[in-house]
Protein backbone atom coordinates (compact mmCIF):
# COMPACT_ATOMS: atom_id res chain seq x y z
CA UNK A 1 0.00 0.00 0.00
CA UNK A 2 0.97 3.56 0.99
CA UNK A 3 4.29 2.41 2.31
CA UNK A 4 5.21 0.44 -0.52
CA UNK A 5 4.30 3.63 -2.83
CA UNK A 6 7.41 5.14 -0.78
CA UNK A 7 9.93 2.41 -0.18
CA UNK A 8 10.34 0.65 -3.75
CA UNK A 9 10.51 3.47 -5.99
CA UNK A 10 13.03 5.26 -3.42
CA UNK A 11 15.02 2.01 -3.55
CA UNK A 12 14.34 2.14 -7.68
CA UNK A 13 15.80 5.43 -7.68
CA UNK A 14 18.94 5.02 -5.84
CA UNK A 15 19.50 1.78 -7.23
CA UNK A 16 19.28 3.45 -11.15
CA UNK A 17 21.07 6.36 -9.73
CA UNK A 18 23.97 4.06 -8.46
CA UNK A 19 24.69 2.02 -11.97
CA UNK A 20 24.28 5.51 -13.98
CA UNK A 21 27.21 6.86 -11.82
CA UNK A 22 28.65 3.70 -12.35
CA UNK A 23 28.12 3.31 -16.39
CA UNK A 24 28.88 6.80 -16.85
CA UNK A 25 31.29 7.83 -19.18
CA UNK A 26 32.82 11.13 -17.88
CA UNK A 27 29.48 12.91 -17.02
CA UNK A 28 26.99 12.07 -20.10
CA UNK A 29 24.80 10.54 -17.36
CA UNK A 30 25.73 12.31 -14.18
CA UNK A 31 24.78 15.41 -15.91
CA UNK A 32 21.68 14.24 -17.78
CA UNK A 33 20.26 10.47 -16.62
CA UNK A 34 21.04 11.42 -12.70
CA UNK A 35 19.39 14.30 -12.19
CA UNK A 36 16.24 13.68 -14.60
CA UNK A 37 15.89 10.32 -12.48
CA UNK A 38 15.75 12.35 -9.33
CA UNK A 39 13.63 14.43 -10.91
CA UNK A 40 11.09 11.95 -12.19
CA UNK A 41 11.11 10.10 -8.57
CA UNK A 42 9.78 13.71 -6.87
CA UNK A 43 7.32 14.35 -9.93
CA UNK A 44 6.23 10.49 -9.15
CA UNK A 45 6.39 11.80 -5.13
CA UNK A 46 4.26 14.54 -5.34
CA UNK A 47 1.88 13.46 -8.12
CA UNK A 48 1.84 9.79 -8.94
CA UNK A 49 2.20 8.04 -6.23
CA UNK A 50 -1.70 9.71 -4.26
CA UNK A 51 -3.42 9.49 -7.26
CA UNK A 52 -3.42 6.73 -10.59
CA UNK A 53 -3.39 8.08 -13.76
CA UNK A 54 -6.32 7.98 -16.29
CA UNK A 55 -5.00 4.62 -17.82
CA UNK A 56 -7.37 4.69 -20.94
CA UNK A 57 -6.14 8.23 -21.88
CA UNK A 58 -2.59 7.66 -21.17
CA UNK A 59 -1.59 4.35 -22.04
CA UNK A 60 -2.39 4.35 -25.70
CA UNK A 61 -0.32 7.76 -26.19
CA UNK A 62 2.41 6.06 -23.66
CA UNK A 63 3.04 3.12 -26.37
CA UNK A 64 2.58 5.50 -29.30
CA UNK A 65 5.68 7.43 -27.19
CA UNK A 66 7.46 4.73 -26.52
CA UNK A 67 7.10 2.92 -30.39
CA UNK A 68 8.31 6.13 -31.56
CA UNK A 69 11.34 5.94 -29.49
CA UNK A 70 12.94 3.12 -31.13
CA UNK A 71 12.57 4.83 -34.06
CA UNK A 72 14.66 7.93 -32.60
CA UNK A 73 16.90 5.85 -31.54
CA UNK A 74 17.52 3.70 -34.61
CA UNK A 75 18.51 7.44 -36.01
CA UNK A 76 20.59 7.66 -33.11
CA UNK A 77 22.26 4.41 -33.79
CA UNK A 78 22.61 4.59 -37.17
CA UNK A 79 24.15 8.19 -37.06
CA UNK A 80 26.96 7.79 -34.32
CA UNK A 81 25.09 9.11 -31.36
CA UNK A 82 27.74 6.52 -29.21
CA UNK A 83 30.32 8.31 -30.25
CA UNK A 84 29.72 12.03 -30.83
CA UNK A 85 27.49 12.37 -27.85
CA UNK A 86 30.46 11.47 -25.37
CA UNK A 87 33.04 13.37 -27.66
CA UNK A 88 31.52 16.05 -28.52
CA UNK A 89 29.48 17.21 -26.27
CA UNK A 90 31.14 15.78 -22.95
CA UNK A 91 34.36 15.66 -23.99
CA UNK A 92 35.33 11.96 -22.64
CA UNK A 93 35.35 8.39 -24.01
CA UNK A 94 32.13 7.08 -26.39
CA UNK A 95 30.16 4.23 -25.49
CA UNK A 96 31.05 1.17 -27.47
CA UNK A 97 28.56 -0.13 -30.10
CA UNK A 98 27.64 -3.16 -28.01
CA UNK A 99 26.83 -1.29 -24.89
CA UNK A 100 24.89 1.52 -26.40
CA UNK A 101 22.65 -1.37 -27.36
CA UNK A 102 22.41 -3.01 -24.43
CA UNK A 103 21.71 0.33 -22.79
CA UNK A 104 18.81 1.14 -25.01
CA UNK A 105 17.01 -2.34 -25.29
CA UNK A 106 17.63 -2.72 -21.42
CA UNK A 107 15.80 0.34 -21.30
CA UNK A 108 13.07 -0.22 -23.27
CA UNK A 109 12.50 -3.41 -21.55
CA UNK A 110 12.09 -1.55 -18.31
CA UNK A 111 10.12 0.98 -19.90
CA UNK A 112 7.80 -1.27 -20.70
CA UNK A 113 7.49 -2.97 -17.24
CA UNK A 114 6.70 0.57 -16.10
CA UNK A 115 4.22 0.94 -18.02
CA UNK A 116 2.41 -2.31 -17.19
CA UNK A 117 2.72 -1.53 -13.84
CA UNK A 118 0.76 1.55 -14.57
CA UNK A 119 -1.97 -0.99 -16.88
CA UNK A 120 -2.66 -2.48 -13.46
CA UNK A 121 -2.42 -0.07 -10.82
CA UNK A 122 0.95 -1.51 -9.19
CA UNK A 123 2.44 2.50 -9.19
CA UNK A 124 5.30 1.62 -6.65
CA UNK A 125 6.60 0.27 -9.79
CA UNK A 126 5.79 2.47 -12.20
CA UNK A 127 9.19 5.00 -11.72
CA UNK A 128 10.75 3.84 -14.88
CA UNK A 129 7.53 5.53 -16.70
CA UNK A 130 7.80 8.36 -15.33
CA UNK A 131 11.44 8.47 -16.20
CA UNK A 132 10.86 7.50 -19.99
CA UNK A 133 8.34 10.60 -19.98
CA UNK A 134 10.89 12.39 -18.46
CA UNK A 135 14.38 11.59 -19.79
CA UNK A 136 12.98 9.41 -22.90
CA UNK A 137 10.39 11.81 -24.36
CA UNK A 138 10.60 15.36 -22.96
CA UNK A 139 14.33 15.42 -22.53
CA UNK A 140 15.24 13.92 -25.92
CA UNK A 141 12.82 16.43 -27.69
CA UNK A 142 14.72 19.50 -25.83
CA UNK A 143 18.69 17.66 -25.25
CA UNK A 144 19.35 17.00 -29.12
CA UNK A 145 18.36 20.57 -30.76
CA UNK A 146 20.50 21.74 -28.02
CA UNK A 147 23.40 19.58 -29.36
CA UNK A 148 22.70 20.48 -32.77
CA UNK A 149 23.20 24.33 -31.42
CA UNK A 150 26.19 23.15 -29.68
CA UNK A 151 28.19 21.34 -32.75
CA UNK A 152 26.39 24.13 -35.28
CA UNK A 153 24.99 21.81 -37.66
CA UNK A 154 22.88 18.11 -37.45
CA UNK A 155 23.44 16.74 -34.58
CA UNK A 156 22.43 12.33 -34.20
CA UNK A 157 18.47 12.11 -33.36
CA UNK A 158 17.86 15.80 -34.59
CA UNK A 159 15.31 14.76 -36.63
CA UNK A 160 13.15 12.01 -34.63
CA UNK A 161 13.86 14.05 -31.16
CA UNK A 162 11.30 16.98 -33.19
CA UNK A 163 8.25 14.63 -32.32
CA UNK A 164 9.14 14.58 -28.82
CA UNK A 165 8.90 18.19 -28.71
CA UNK A 166 5.01 17.17 -29.18
CA UNK A 167 4.75 13.97 -27.41
CA UNK A 168 6.19 15.03 -24.46
CA UNK A 169 4.80 17.66 -22.80
CA UNK A 170 1.30 15.24 -23.83
CA UNK A 171 2.77 12.17 -22.22
CA UNK A 172 3.44 14.14 -18.89
CA UNK A 173 0.16 15.92 -18.82
CA UNK A 174 -1.29 12.54 -19.39
CA UNK A 175 0.57 10.68 -16.80
CA UNK A 176 -0.29 13.44 -14.31
CA UNK A 177 -3.92 14.11 -14.43
CA UNK A 178 -5.85 11.58 -12.35
CA UNK A 179 -8.97 9.68 -13.74
CA UNK A 180 -11.82 11.76 -15.11
CA UNK A 181 -14.77 11.49 -12.63
CA UNK A 182 -17.74 9.81 -13.69
CA UNK A 183 -19.90 12.89 -12.65
CA UNK A 184 -18.03 15.22 -14.74
CA UNK A 185 -18.85 12.70 -18.00
CA UNK A 186 -22.52 12.49 -17.53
Amino acid sequence: GATARVVVPTAMAVGGIAVFLKMSHGNTLRYTFVPTLAASWVLYMLLLRRRPPDTKRLMPLYFVSLAWQFVHFIEENQTGFRYRWPAEIFRTEPYGDKQFVAINVLSYAVFILGGVALMVDRREFSLPAVFFAVMGVMFNGVQHPIYAAMVRGYFPGLWTSTVDLVLGPLLLKRLFEGPMAEAHLM
